[in-house]
């Protein structure tokens, strides 16, 4: 979740941002040919990506003055509330406009067996509009480049939102952990701390700590540890222990401290 590390957007950023989802060069305006009405009264925009083989998905909601973004990963759900400006809604409505999002189509192209894809609705003064692409259903070929545009206008700009709402938190390990019988393993939400034998951090994690940005809610905190006089069958240090705890991070916590037990298990303390 560190990847995306945004700016908060601002209405001269959402420009920006959205005249950059065209790769292949400035977007055509085909508002003029398109059915959505040059304004609206009420207006719900709806995006969502899951399915395919993971238990993961995301989803955002976009409303005049406010949205939502949501991850449920493994059904672990981690929500963030925004606020949206009527300058930055309506320049989302009006590239879609722009786009033609009423007009994109897809098509049935046979079985296709634990595919994911993404779906796109808005509800304009209470008319729907939208498609989706999952399974065998895909988007025509003829309307791709919209397609993509819309997408990813939306979801950078729902991450531009959510990327302002990291927190920096740091992280220390207890001396237990740097018990020297195995092999460690450990990452916070992705991010590699250790991966033993291969990578040792520069960081000293137990006296100085290492600061992370995190959001608060449920964060995935992986440990394992591997014997050090005994390989697997693809020759790497077989595993002993290993372990994935989902622990909610208070919106107030500074400081998170990471133990290991008696019985080798990962203990969690907020501070």
């Amino acid at each position: 979740m560190n990847a995306l590390k945004l700016k908060s957007s601002s209405f001269l950023g959402l420009a920006i941002l959205l005249n950059s989802c065209g790769e292949g060069g400035d977007s055509v305006d085909y508002s003029s040919d398109s059915d959505l009405p040059e304004t609206f009264k009420t207006l719900e925009i709806e995006w969502g990506e899951g399915g395919g083989m993971e238990y993961r998905s995301e989803s955002i909601m976009l409303y005049p003055d406010s949205g939502r973004w949501e991850l449920n990963d493994e059904g672990h759900i981690k929500s963030v509330l925004f606020q949206i400006s009527k300058e930055e809604i309506n320049g989302i409505y009006d590239w879609l406009r722009k786009n033609r999002f009423d007009r994109i189509e897809s098509e049935d192209r046979g079985h296709v067996d634990d595919r994911g894809g993404i779906h796109i609705y808005a509800t304009v003064d209470g008319e729907r509009y939208g498609a989706g692409e999952s399974g065998g259903t895909f988007i025509k070929d003829e309307y791709l480049e919209n397609w993509g545009n819309v997408s990813d206008s939306i979801h950078r700009f729902a991450m531009s939102k959510v990327n302002a709402q990291y927190q920096h938190r740091t992280v220390f390990f207890d001396p237990s952990m740097m018990d020297t019988t195995y092999y460690l393993y450990f990452d916070l939400e992705g991010e590699i701390f250790y991966n033993q034998p291969e990578y040792e951090p520069a960081f000293d994690l137990v006296s100085k700590g290492h600061e992370v940005l995190l959001l608060s809610g449920p964060c995935s905190f992986y440990y394992a540890l591997s014997r050090k006089d005994s390989l697997d069958y693809y020759k790497n240090p077989s595993q002993y222990l290993w372990q994935r705890e989902w622990i909610a991070i208070d919106s107030g916590t500074q400081v998170i401290r990471v133990f290991r037990t008696d019985s080798d298990s990962l203990k969690v303390v907020q501070d």
